[in-house]
């Protein structure tokens, strides 16, 4: 990999420059996979301990357990990708194969991304609680899983929409290749939907990163878990007021951030890269690519994987031929039997679902559905302020940004640590500042609920104004097209379909992010604003689950309602638009 050459001293001798770095190399390489098997190694034994442990177990704001406990959110995040990754691949491919399973998982998916991260995490604990017998796992599990569900949803509809929107001609050519549906998957829609995956793992790792602090501090019906990560070391800090302890834990995301994008996010861009479909310049080969093809994955070793990645591709055991084209008209006919079937299935199951919400609904008197209902509308309202502030700011600076090549790498890698910014630790100024200037908490609270939403609107302003074809840029520059025309015919078409994204995006992080906006306490300081999040984190301090459940199944309604009728028709409007 390196040139081999000499450095000669003063004494004459000389050494391999090449093979002290291949020495260097591998000493990394080897302490790296060390570290990784003995972390899992004491994360197994401590599983096992029972959860009173935990309990009695205080949080220490020393550097020796802050690099411990920023050791475990690291490991903590990275469970929850690897998980998210498979689940989206599994769930988009069937959804967007299966015509028939379509109709029930899109529908389901929008309601699974509207439902808040502190609804997963109330019911999450008690299941894996009942499932893991009181042990540490359990609220493992169920941070992981909070972690999960607040990355997955973004990276499952990047995959289903990339597997749906594959270019017709290049669908031809593995027609014409006659490729079966195996070696299609692999060598096409797979390798196609892994640009815009890489993107959106970006952009999910973000949003763990902002609700990590609801993930590793669990407070429900009056019982309070804290696992030992960033998350809880943030958490137990304001609790004491120690501004030290927190801007400790402030570097440490940062380090641990900048360990993320090292480690994972700058290797899988550049792996990406090969598979792009847009005009921007190559990045540079980070260090850990060369790392890995210094050392562990050499020539030989690549060469043999290629090999069995092939055999594996290509194998004729789930080799099922090359496409075929069914002209049976019986065949036609017993499968439009089996979509009537299907069609009479789900139509029997809305109808159970619907009689089911209609008896739930009944438990409640008129006045507890009417505060509800209008708490969802002030916090709609709210929401929609706010985006529209955010677009104004971040729209023009995102197109700037997005066609600076000098600028965008950098402006990038910045949005990503301020996006993962935990909105908590910004609790103590906002309660201090509202408190000894008699703020209005409507107004003021607000703003920390867009504090990681409006990030989603930039990072997909950028990449849409990246994939601006280079003859439209050439071409606008020739005929000296500037100002608001510019903007008219050139940007804004060009920007719109994923500007759209980011705002539904923004729209559904605002909404989970109203649960810990609206309701701030600091050191036993309450300041609140009227709204769902506000009413939704009363319902699990106080553990009534019936009354949280009508939160949380009210948001998802006002949230799916305005997916389905809002962006939808919006993106597909501007998707299509000739």
């Amino acid at each position: 990999m390196y040139n081999a050459f000499k450095y000669q001293n003063d004494a004459g001798s000389s050494f391999d420059v090449s093979r002290y770095k291949t020495f260097v190399l591998y000493a990394l390489s080897f302490s790296l996979l060390s570290v990784f098997f003995l972390a899992t190694g004491a994360f197994l034994i401590e599983s096992n301990k029972q959860i009173y442990v935990l309990k009695e177990t205080p949080i220490f704001f020393d550097f020796y357990h802050l690099f411990v406990y920023s050791f475990k959110t690291f490991s903590r995040m990275f469970i929850a990708m690897v998980s998210s990754l498979i689940f989206s691949l599994l769930y988009a491919l069937v959804a967007a194969k299966s015509k028939r399973m379509e109709m029930i998982l899109i529908p389901l998916l929008d309601i699974l991304q509207s439902v808040p991260i502190l609804g997963y995490t109330t019911f999450a604990v008690s299941a894996c609680l009942s499932l893991f017998s009181q042990s540490m796992l359990s609220i493992e599990m169920a941070s992981i899983f909070a972690i999960f569900t607040s990355q997955v949803w973004n990276i499952t509809y990047s995959m289903y929409n990339s597997f749906k929107t594959i270019p017709i001609d290049l669908i031809e050519c593995s027609k014409i290749l006659k490729l079966s549906k195996w070696q299609k998957f692999w060598k096409l829609e797979l390798p196609y939907a892994v640009p815009d995956a890489v993107f959106n793992i970006t952009v999910s790792l973000s949003s763990g990163w902002f609700f990590v602090v609801a993930a590793e501090s669990i407070e429900i019906a009056g019982d309070s878990f804290r696992l030992p990560g960033i998350g809880s070391y943030i958490a137990a800090a304001l609790d004491v007021g120690d501004s030290g302890a927190i801007l400790y834990a402030v570097l440490a995301m940062c380090g641990v951030i900048l360990a993320y994008d090292q480690l994972l996010i700058r290797p899988l861009r550049f792996f990406a890269q090969k598979f792009s479909r847009s005009n921007e310049s190559p990045e540079t080969k980070p260090w850990v690519s060369e790392l890995l093809q210094s050392t562990i994955f050499n020539k030989n070793v690549r060469r043999k994987i290629s090999c069995y990645a092939r055999k594996f591709v290509f194998a004729k055991c789930i080799y099922y031929g090359g496409v075929t084209y069914n002209t049976n008209q019986n065949g036609e006919k017993e499968s439009k039997c089996v979509d009537y079937i299907w069609y009479a299935l789900i139509a029997l199951g809305g109808v159970y679902l619907i009689y089911y919400f209609f008896t739930f609904f009944l438990r409640f008197s008129t006045t507890d559905i009417m505060q509800v209902l209008i708490l969802n509308c002030i916090t709609l309202l709210r929401i929609i302020l706010l985006l529209i502030l955010a677009s104004f700011i971040w729209l023009p600076i995102g197109v700037w940004i997005g066609l600076s090549a000098k600028y965008s790498a950098i402006a990038q890698t910045l949005s990503q640590f301020l996006a993962a910014f935990p909105v908590n630790i910004l609790f103590p100024l906002t309660v201090i500042m509202i408190n000894k200037y008699h703020l209005n908490t409507n107004i003021f609270l607000s703003f920390l609920m867009i504090m990681g939403a409006q990030w989603y609107i930039l990072f997909n302003v950028i990449a849409g104004i990246k994939a601006l074809p280079k003859e439209l840029k050439e071409a606008s520059d020739i005929f000296k097209i500037r100002g608001l025309l510019w903007w008219r015919k050139v940007a804004l078409p060009q920007v719109m379909p994923q500007f759209i994204v980011g705002l539904i995006a923004a729209a559904g992080g605002a909404w989970n992010a109203s649960i810990v906006a609206e309701y701030v306490n600091f050191k036993d300081q309450i300041v609140e604003a009227t709204g769902i999040g506000a009413y939704i984190t009363h319902m699990t301090i106080d553990g009534d689950f019936e009354r949280l459940a009508l939160g949380i199944a009210f948001m998802s309604l006002f949230v799916v309602t305005i997916n389905r009728c809002v962006w939808k028709p919006l993106y597909f409007k501007y998707l299509f638009k000739d």
